[in-house]
């Protein structure tokens, strides 16, 4: 008996060929002991037409694909790539035995079918082979694998479970010598004396975002109330470095009598963006330059009754998004703790002690001929970072970090005298530039123009998305939603917004549910506390958008007309839905996954499939106008949703995201004082019916909510039938 599927792309997830629980019937038949499945797998390169037998004619594309493929590729042999068997009987249980009178029974339930390479052999050869020997002489066709269901009886509404919220695979560790642990052994313990002077290395840079060209490192020394002391920083760069992994190599002198115990070495990164050719900056470091004698702690004071010591070394330093804030105490902490760290970024500096000659006195280059300055201390060459030349436990990759080293570490070497030309264009003319000339044309091109301030680069655009990598999206809390019941919602991607296509097609792509609830928020501003849900190997495609998608979820007691209780002695519950809101959220941009915190406004009602092929096929922002224009979308006037989205290498970046740090910019300028707290704080645990725990509840409740959510696309009945072909 043959039968065929209909033709699918590839078009959702990378690798995987989604055929949408597409449901073979065969009846009547009985279980016998040589059955065996067969599963063929074409390739087909082009187009064609149903053909009688196969589903094609029932639907010839996805309505989120652009071009159909269609074809009955039963007697294409030629096309044939892989295939698989599976038994479709199994031995009966005891129990079986007994009730059925039969050896064997149907092999029911989820299964992983290996695949192998073609040719296929013919189905009497293998239903002779014994269980052990069923595929041992086949090739495998690499990693290569079908999942399948095998039901008996009345159709799962819910074949397959949902895919596990596991984060994609991670490297155990990162790239080889993308880092090298050094931590210092002994705390500083010399002291430090008034007079002592120290030199400053600012030797370079590494795994910068791809959003670098050339660059320079600028910085100050300050106290603790940014009071500055000694010389400004500027750096050169050494033009045939690599513009991700650049050399600086620039050299200050600190010669100031009387140095604070808390100075503190504050540096930032510019550079001119790829993508803008705008000046940007990176992001900020900071250093303690003095630690109390025999331990790593900064002094938090300026006493002169402290002793300490210079914290020399070479230091590798992270690199974060924002600086301190202005209104605390300046330090190495007050950074770290007020920013998103730069994935990966790291900035590498030295401090040295100052040579001193036969008086004691600090030698300084300005006292003596170049050739002088090696071998008296005034001129000491990098370390080797892969020989561990510097400490770097501070800057430790997190394994996410890991993961985009991976990536970073296979871009093409790109010379900051090649992007410096590239950028420079037609204005350098014909004739051939000197080393010297080049250096002070970045060096101009980078100084800070007295009237702009730039801005903090896009940190988006670390690493590009990697299908492999997937994405996730978390869903957190409402705001002010109009309406005093329980509040559960879906996510799901657009293309192909599987779901909202109907019956035909929901299976394709499954939202996924929200199911924390947090019953200590308040009805108007619910909290969710599912945390990331994962969309592994997703395809990248220009307006992908995530549609949140939230309900009212209504719940009451009603007595049975029986007059009798539910086992929990408890009147029967009814659950209904009510009034619904949707926001939208674009995925990328020029090929970056989004990883930012959102606050989104809130649309009346659910998403039209209008809506969502607009979407789909649109630059986000101007199709979301030309909607509201059109009066095809209503903003639910005050409403918003906070929902993190994110590469799904760095979701850990935004565990511990705080609200100051979210994006507003789709708010309704004109609109923002609506989109603070209002409306009523009851909490949600005074709606729980009396006798449910919290957890039953829960359970209950999501329970309920699925079904529900997925009966407004059809019945049971109709939802068991989808898709399904009777033999």
């Amino acid at each position: 008996m043959l039968c065929c599927t209909s033709t699918v792309l590839s078009s959702i997830k990378h690798g995987d060929f989604i055929f949408g629980e597409q449901r073979i019937s065969y009846s009547p038949a009985q279980p016998q002991e040589d059955m065996v499945l067969i599963l063929r797998f074409y390739h087909w390169p082009g187009g064609g037409s149903g053909e009688p037998g196969s589903l094609v004619e029932q639907k010839s594309r996805a309505p989120w694909e652009q071009d159909g493929v269609a074809g009955n590729l039963a007697k294409q042999e030629e096309c044939a790539s892989a295939w698989g068997v599976i038994r479709l009987t199994r031995p009966a249980a005891p129990v079986e035995k007994r009730a059925a009178g039969q050896e064997v029974t149907w092999n029911t339930g989820t299964h992983t079918v290996p695949l192998y390479h073609v040719p296929v052999p013919p189905a009497i050869a293998l239903t002779a082979l014994p269980d052990e020997s069923l595929v041992k002489p086949f090739a495998a066709y690499g990693d290569a694998a079908a999942r399948l269901h095998i039901y008996s009886g009345e159709a799962p509404l819910f074949p397959f479970p949902p895919e596990s919220p596991i984060p994609p695979h991670r490297p155990p560790e990162w790239p080889q010598g993308a880092y090298i642990f050094h931590q210092r052994e002994t705390p500083p313990a010399r002291p430090f004396l008034s007079g002592d002077g120290f030199d400053l290395y600012i030797d370079g840079a590494r795994f910068l975002p791809d959003c670098v060209t050339i660059s320079r490192v600028a910085g100050r020394i300050f106290d603790r109330h940014y009071n500055q002391v000694g010389p400004d920083i500027s750096t050169g760069i050494d033009l045939n470095s690599n513009i991700f992994e650049p050399v600086y190599d620039e050299r200050v002198e600190i010669r100031c009598p009387n140095m604070p115990p808390s100075a503190t070495l504050l540096l930032k990164v510019y550079t001119v963006d790829r993508f803008s050719l705008r000046m940007v900056l990176i992001g900020w470091t900071a250093l303690g330059l003095f630690v109390e004698s025999g331990s790593e702690t900064q002094p938090g004071v300026d006493t002169g009754a402290l002793q300490i010591s210079l914290n020399e070394g070479a230091h590798q330093l992270r690199l974060y998004h924002s600086g301190p804030d202005p209104d605390k105490p300046l330090s190495t902490k007050a950074l770290s703790s007020a920013s998103r760290r730069v994935p990966c970024a790291t900035v590498l500096v030295r401090v040295a002690r100052a040579p001193v000659d036969e008086h004691g006195l600090a030698l300084s280059r300005s006292q003596l001929p170049e050739g002088h300055w090696g071998k008296l201390g005034l001129l000491l060459p990098r370390p080797s970072y892969s020989k561990g030349g510097y400490y770097s436990s501070s800057a430790r990759p997190t394994p996410g970090e890991a993961s985009l080293q991976s990536a970073m570490i296979h871009r093409s070497v790109v010379l900051v005298r090649e992007i410096a030309s590239l950028i420079a264009g037609t204005s350098w003319g014909a004739e051939p530039k000197s080393d010297e000339e080049i250096s002070n044309w970045i060096k101009q091109k980078l100084s800070r123009m007295m009237d702009s301030r730039p801005q903090p680069f896009n940190l988006n655009m670390v690493s590009r998305y990697l299908s492999s990598a997937g994405l996730k999206v978390s869903v957190d809390r409402a705001l002010n939603l109009p309406w005093t019941a329980f509040t559960l919602g879906l996510c799901t991607l657009s293309p192909p917004a599987a779901f909202y296509h109907g019956t035909s097609w929901f299976s394709y792509d499954r939202p996924a549910i929200l199911q924390q609830l947090d019953f200590n928020s308040s009805q108007s501003s619910p909290r969710w506390s599912d945390g990331f849900k994962s969309f592994p190997r997703r395809v990248h495609h220009q307006h992908l958008t995530a549609i949140i998608h939230l309900h009212e979820v209504s719940v009451l007691a009603a007595q049975d007309p029986a007059g009798t209780q539910s086992p929990r002695g408890q009147n029967t519950l009814t659950y209904s839905l009510g009034k619904e809101s949707w926001a939208a959220l674009p995925i990328f941009t020029r090929g970056y996954c989004h990883t930012t915190h959102y606050q989104l406004p809130l649309y009346q009602g659910s998403p039209s499939q209008d809506v969502i092929n607009a979407l789909a096929h649109g630059e986000f922002q101007m199709v979301l106008e030309d909607l509201k224009l059109k009066g095809q979308v209503q903003l639910l006037k005050g409403a918003s949703v906070f929902v993190r989205v994110a590469d799904g290498r760095r979701c850990e970046e935004l565990d511990l995201s705080q609200d100051k740090d979210r994006d507003i910019s789709q708010l309704p300028i004109d609109q923002m004082d609506f989109y603070t707290p209002q409306g009523n704080t009851i909490p949600l645990s005074q709606l729980i019916p009396p006798s449910y725990t919290v957890d039953s509840f829960t359970t209950e409740l999501t329970a309920k909510f699925t079904q529900l959510v997925y009966r407004t696309l059809g019945t049971s009945t109709q939802l068991g039938k989808q898709n399904l072909l009777q033999l």
